[in-house]
This record gives C-alpha cells, structure tokens and sequence, in this order.
C-alpha cells in the first residue's frame, strides 16, 4: 500500500501555505489612486464552501443518531454536510473506505471501530492523527473522555480515531427473589465466592423449571474480562494493549476460566446449552427462573420496558478474589478523520459533536451505551435509582479493555478462540487444554502472518 501523508507532513504543508497567506496579508498596501471609468473594480474571490462527507453506517430518520446529525447541520448551515450510509461488516466498510481513498476520491469522516481494518487505516497513516486536537481543544482540557477509551484507538502513540460511545459490563439481579430468599443483596465490593454462596441459594428445582442463581455468559468476547479480573492478562497482554505476543495460557487466564465453566458444569447454578436451548437466558430473566446474571448496558434497553416484570438492580462484576482489581469488558465505536480531507478542523468539530458535544448528549438517550464524553445523559432517573452509575465508573475501572484482537480480530475469533472455549463450556476439553490449544493457535496465525 502506497503510504499516506503523515500528520506532521500534511500539518507542515498547511503552515507553509498558511504563513505564506499570512504574509501576503501583512504586507503593507499602496495608497489607492481614485479609479478612472476605465478601470475594473478589483473582485475578491469568494471563501470556499465546506464540503464534508460522513461514510458511515445507514441512520434512521428520527433516531438519535439521525437528530444528532441534523442538529450539527442546522448549527453550520453555511456548510454542505453528507451522511453517505455503507453497509456491510466492519471489514467490508473498511475495505470500500480504502478502496475510494486509493482512487483518489476519499470521504472526509468514517465510523471505525476498535480492531481489523481500523488498525491497520490508523497505523498507515489513512486515518489522521487527532492528538494536536486532542491536547490543543480547551474542551478536552479536563479528560471528559475516559483514557481506557482512548488507549483502544491509539496505535504506536497516534489517536487515529475518537470514540463516540461505549457499552460497559455488571451483574444484574431479581431483587424480589432475592429478598423472598433471604439472600443478602449484593454490594459494590462484593467477590467471586460471595456471588457462589449468592448463586447456589438461589439454585432451585430440576427440569424445565428449575431456577438457576446465575447466568454465565459463554462468548469469549463477554468472558475474557474475568481473566483481568483474576489479574491475567487475557489472549493479549491487555494491561499493557500489547497484541504482539499471546498470552491465552498464562494461569490466571486459566484458573478464572475454570471458575467460569464450574458455574454450568460442577456447581450447575448457571443453565447449560441444553437449557439455554428450552428457554433463553433473556426469557428466564422476565419469568423469575434467573436470580443473577452478567450484562451490559444493552441488557438495560428490555429490563427498562420490563418493570413489570422483574424488579432489578444492578452491582459492579464481584472481585475475583478479595482485593483484586475492579474490571470490565468495554466495546466502543466510533469516528475518524481521513488524512486526505481538505478541513481536518471541520471534521474535528463534527467529531467533538458526537463524542463530547450536544450529538452526544442526544446518543444517550437510546439507553443501549454511554456517550463517551457526556455520560450524565445516559444516567435517567430510574437508571440511577437501579445502580446505573456502575456503567459509568466501569469505564474508569483498575482494567476496562475491549475484546480486540487486533488487526487479524476475525481470523483470531472465528477460528481459534471462540470454537476452543465453546469447547470448554460444553465440557468437551479442560479450561486449560483449550486455552493451550488457543495459544498454539494464535502463535502459529500470527507467525503466518508475519
């Protein structure tokens, strides 16, 4: 790939056409003689438009991402500002957003997310540089952004990227069942071993009926956060955001791993695939046979529409052991500049707008995730009531990463990960045989790829 114009680049030709500019207006004027009827008027040439195009997912007309939309053309009405919507996966977007870049006809901004393609854009240089925006905007002056945020759209010290939302991880509970049980409610400093004694109170019943304590979530991309938790360091080193070399068999990684597949299989306080197969876990939730379960902001959306239902809270991930770190899994969209705009600023302001602006503060009301730098419009009264204040501080928690693999994410996932510890939940290998089977199979993609 034909390597792209650096920032530092792209900035020194600005100021060389700028300070040019700039002299050319300082430079004193001759007196003006009076004009003669032969004499032409001299004509100044006209600003030029600003003409800015968003390659993003398609928006529906009234959503929040539409209003927000809207409210940024009405606030610039001298500028000329396209929603081009782009379907597909993200690596498909991806590729059609390289594709117009190298034909020369690239759009201004682009959604992005935090692994594959996005990666490789920021590290080549297709996606601009917003750190002297970032350091320079008064706005930014007091960090509203969590930096557990920002670390997953920076490669190499460069913030390709800004984030306009993220979803945060907690457990939910029945506070009814709870209470009719007598089991103490949890608290924010709660642990692993209290949520057993919790669960297994709870556990009740056989069959179809049974009431299980707990929901344990079975995707790689839902579990790795209690391998932070038990102070592994997950498939990736993520404590420092290293992708370079993994660590799937590293032993914290396998001890939190075989805590989380005793749930379903040794203690039976979480429902197996079977069960899962008669009733989802969504369904057991509404119909009081789930007494606790992992969630994210998303899970809110339904519980909000469903107070009728089951009367819910919800606390912080329990400790994995007493003293350890506060963790959660944190996924985050977001927006990028292209290097090749002609108004890197224009498009700082529209990013701004979605990430800590009033767009932001619209994105909140969808309840599905928190605005990034205006999380206050995520938290309605009932939420704070709830405990959903949690969602807020897990941004900020001792490790809040998100489940990227890096640039190789879906070869890494689908083909290694996922099927390895589907295999450990369904009791067809140990925690550790899987996660010595992953290792071995991310080293040898990675080398292949080299």
């Amino acid at each position: 790939m034909k390597k792209q114009i650096s920032r530092r680049e792209f900035l020194g030709l600005v100021g060389v056409a700028g300070g040019a500019a700039l002299l050319a207006a300082c430079q004193p004027t001759a007196t003006a003689e009076p004009t003669t009827a032969a004499e032409e008027p001299t004509t100044v040439p006209a600003a030029e438009k600003i003409v800015l195009e968003m390659l993003s997912y398609a928006i529906v007309e009234g959503d929040p991402h539409d209003q927000a939309f809207k409210l940024f053309q009405a606030a610039h009405p001298d500028w000329e500002i396209t929603w081009s919507p782009i379907a597909g996966s993200w690596a498909e977007m991806a590729t059609k957003i390289i594709t117009r870049v190298a034909a020369g006809n690239s759009p201004d901004m682009c959604a992005i997310t935090t692994y594959g393609a996005s990666i490789t854009m920021g590290r080549d240089g297709i996606l601009l540089d917003q750190t002297e925006f970032l350091t320079s905007d008064a706005d930014f002056a007091g960090n509203p952004i969590p930096q557990n945020l920002l670390n997953m759209y920076t490669t190499n010290g460069i913030v390709w990227g800004i984030p306009k939302d993220y979803v945060t991880q907690g457990f939910y509970y029945n506070k009814k069942m709870l209470e009719d049980a007598g089991v103490e409610l949890p608290t924010a400093d709660w642990t692993w071993d209290d949520m057993l004694v919790k669960a297994k109170a709870l556990t009740s019943g056989e069959g179809v009926d049974k009431i299980f304590g707990l929901y344990t979530e079975t995707g790689y991309y839902q579990n790795e956060q209690f391998f932070w938790g038990n102070k592994g360091p997950g498939f990736f080193d993520r404590w420092n955001w290293d992708f370079t070399t993994p660590t799937a068999n590293d032993p914290k990684n396998i001890e939190a791993l075989q805590k989380l597949v005793d749930t379903i299989l040794v203690d039976e306080i979480s429902p197996t695939a079977e069960a899962l197969n008669t009733q989802s876990g969504g369904d057991r939730q509404l119909s009081g046979k789930l007494a606790m379960w992992m969630g994210s902001t998303i899970t809110s959306v339904a519980l909000l529409q469903n107070t009728d239902k089951v009367d819910w809270a919800v606390v912080p991930n329990p400790r994995m052991f007493a003293g350890g770190p506060s963790y959660s899994m944190l996924w985050t969209s977001g927006y990028s500049t292209l290097t090749a705009t002609k108004h890197p600023s224009e498009c700082w302001e529209f990013l701004k707008h979605f990430s800590i602006g009033e767009g932001a503060k619209i994105l909140g009301t969808t309840g599905f995730s928190v605005p990034s730098g205006a999380p206050d419009a995520f938290l309605t009264e009932e939420m704070v009531a709830r405990g959903g204040q949690i969602f807020i501080d897990a941004a900020n928690a001792d490790i809040a990463a998100c489940d990227s693999l890096g640039e190789l994410h879906a070869e890494l996932g689908g083909s290694i990960i996922g099927p390895n510890i589907e295999a450990a939940f369904l009791g067809q290998s140990t925690p550790e045989e899987a996660l010595n089977t992953i290792q071995e199979g991310m080293t040898q993609i990675l080398a292949d790829n080299q």
